[in-house]
């Protein structure tokens, strides 16, 4: 690197530091299913870990968290995945421009301090996309091999890497001979068994994970999971779809659509299933391939246009990260909350609230002087000693005269038969109803504490 784009790098590396140590944000779409997971391989959670999309990641997560466990290390470590996707832009392309173009997207920053699988996968993406270029210029299987291996482990850190990994054979492979296909399998399989040994390992059961992702896609699919969003919700989050990546994004009728015919089709076919279930952060994973096509027919002029509106698109996205969020007023309770009501055991929630609190406050709370946040759904099934959290039912509907139907349950169960009549204490996060048998003994700002009756 010659020392302009090495200066941009470190100014980029430097401002996404200052960006984590000041945001006060934590808790966004699935963090908490992560980084708990990761808290408990570094044996620092104080609650059981709820159903998570992979346990890999959350493995890795541990590790860093044991080297340093603060919940800045953790941040740090996915922000570190994004300038390496600045580096690997620049070594690409050779273009300055195209380092650029990352450093001020407006997504980046929208996801610098999100705890997620999604920037190692985003830079493990852009790595396979690169080496299978040079395979298509070189015919060197070394390329190939370089590339299945690295999409093999976004489909370990992160379910929905699956689906990448079709979509990326369909777009740059489906043409290519039988035998290469099967190469490129062969590597792509030795970085997935990866997530399969895991779950073998820690739940006996190899396919695990992938039978819990593949399950509550079906279940999202067919309409048994997943809250119904409201159309106006929707369109708002697409309008800000076109210039959260680049307000530039608009250029791509720039782009020879002949020329880059394949990364048309992958990056099509990824965003129709991103969008088919829209959330912004997904797009993290597929916005450096498409900056690398798109700097190709963008001036400097452009380039001035980006930073400038992406500047003001940034401001407006992450000013609700500092300052006294709720997150930061949880932790804040938290703290006040175990210095009066040290080493004791905490019901975490009401009746019709919803589940996941308990891991929630596991997530925020880094100190040592609690010894559990039991979820309170958890604590009701103890009570009548019953066992399953819920279940999903999907039957067929013969409508001649068949013999026999199918009919699948698929039920979430208790993994232990802990009895918490002795618990007395219990939290309240926000405003939620008194529960029945318990009484108000002290309220912070956003947590309420009850004591049994």
């Amino acid at each position: 690197m010659n020392k302009k784009v090495l200066f941009t790098v470190l100014v980029f590396a430097l401002a996404l530091l200052v960006f984590n140590i000041y945001t006060t944000k934590v808790i966004f779409t699935d963090v908490a299913q992560y980084l708990n997971v990761g808290k408990e391989f570094a044996d620092l959670a104080v609650s059981k870990v709820r159903n998570t999309p992979g346990y890999a990641y959350g493995f890795i997560l541990g590790e860093v968290l044991k080297f340093s466990p603060t919940l800045l290390a953790a941040k740090l470590f996915n922000a570190f995945w994004l300038v390496l996707d600045g580096i690997l832009l620049y070594f690409i392309t050779r273009r300055w421009r195209s380092l650029i173009l990352w450093m001020f997207s407006p997504l980046v920053w929208y996801m610098g301090s999100w705890i997620s699988p999604l920037m190692p996968a985003s830079f493990l993406l852009l790595f396979a996309y690169y080496n299978i270029k040079q395979f298509e210029k070189t015919n060197k299987k070394k390329y190939l091999a370089f590339s299945g291996l690295a999409l093999g482990l976004i489909s370990t850190l992160w379910w929905a890497g699956i689906y990448l990994s079709a979509f990326f054979v369909l777009s740059f492979l489906s043409f290519r001979k039988l035998l290469m296909t099967i190469f490129f399998g062969i590597f792509f399989s030795l970085t997935f068994s990866l997530r399969i040994l895991m779950d073998y390992s820690l739940f006996k059961l190899p396919f695990y994970s992938s039978l819990k992702g593949f399950g509550s896609n079906i279940a999202y699919g067919a309409g048994l999971a997943g809250a119904e969003r409201a159309l106006t919700s929707t369109l708002g989050e697409l309008a800000l779809l076109v210039v959260i990546i680049s307000p530039l994004l608009f250029r791509f009728y720039r782009v020879n659509p002949i020329e880059n015919m394949k990364e048309y089709s992958f990056l099509f076919l990824t965003s129709a299933l991103f969008i088919a279930n829209l959330q912004l952060r997904y797009f993290i994973v597929i916005a450096p391939i498409m900056f690398l096509v798109l700097s190709d027919s963008l001036t400097k002029r452009d380039i001035k246009a980006h930073i400038l509106l992406s500047l003001i698109l940034i401001f407006f996205l992450i000013q609700p990260y500092f300052g006294s969020t709720e997150d930061y007023t949880i932790t804040q309770d938290l703290e006040k909350l175990t210095a009066d009501f040290p080493d004791q055991t905490f019901i975490v929630g009401t009746e019709n609230s919803p589940e996941g609190y308990a891991d929630m406050l596991s997530t925020l709370y880094w100190g040592n002087k609690v010894k559990e946040f039991v979820e309170y759904t958890e604590y009701k099934l103890s009570l009548t000693n019953e066992s399953v959290f819920r279940s999903y039912h999907l039957s067929s509907k013969p409508e001649i005269n068949d013999l026999r139907k199918i009919d699948l349950t698929l039920r979430y169960l208790r993994t232990d038969d802990r009895d918490y009549k002795y618990v007395k204490l219990l939290v309240i996060v926000g405003n939620k109803p008194q529960p029945e048998g318990f009484r108000l003994i002290k309220e912070y700002e956003i947590l309420k504490v009850y004591q049994r009756r």
